[in-house]
């Protein structure tokens, strides 16, 4: 019986991957997916430097859903972007969080542990941000991402687990 939570997952890497692709990024996508990684996005900052970013695709039902990370490959990659694909029945969501974001909303902090994204994270970064995958292709196409990336918005809410 085929597992529809695999093919929904790759379903969100390919929807990203695409959106990627359209915006005239270079996006590999490795052969094992040992280290959590599902794409790598070759760009170029604002000094004309070539620097490589690691995607992880992360696909949800619904709000308020742990996602499972490896806190260690999170915490030692300063190039890593998370995608998450909320799904719902009749529409789909896709919003990024950079490394520093993403590890405000880590419980454990070591091995692996769960991300909590809940609406207030969820409409803070996606809402009042703008961090969408078409937000995300039209910064990394920028020469400033590289910015961004050092001073991005941070929530300062109290999140819940």
């Amino acid at each position: 019986m085929p597992s529809i939570t695999m093919r929904r997952g790759k379903a969100a890497e390919l929807r990203v991957m695409a959106e990627l692709l359209r915006h005239g990024l270079d996006v590999y996508a490795p052969l094992v997916d040992e280290r959590g990684i599902d794409l790598i996005v070759r760009a170029r900052d604002e000094h004309d430097k070539v620097r490589y970013w690691e995607i992880q695709v992360k696909s949800v039902k619904g709000y308020g859903q742990v996602i499972g990370l490896n806190y260690e490959i999170l915490a030692s990659s300063p190039t890593y972007i998370l995608i998450v694909n909320y799904h719902f029945d009749d529409r789909d969501e896709y919003m990024y969080l950079l490394q520093r974001q993403a590890l405000l909303h880590v419980a454990e902090k070591s091995g692996w542990g769960d991300l909590w994204v809940r609406k207030a994270e969820r409409d803070f970064y996606f809402s009042e941000h703008n961090q969408t995958i078409e937000d995300l292709a039209e910064r990394m196409s920028e020469p400033t991402f590289m910015h961004f990336v050092g001073h991005p918005p941070l929530y300062k809410g109290q999140a819940k687990r």
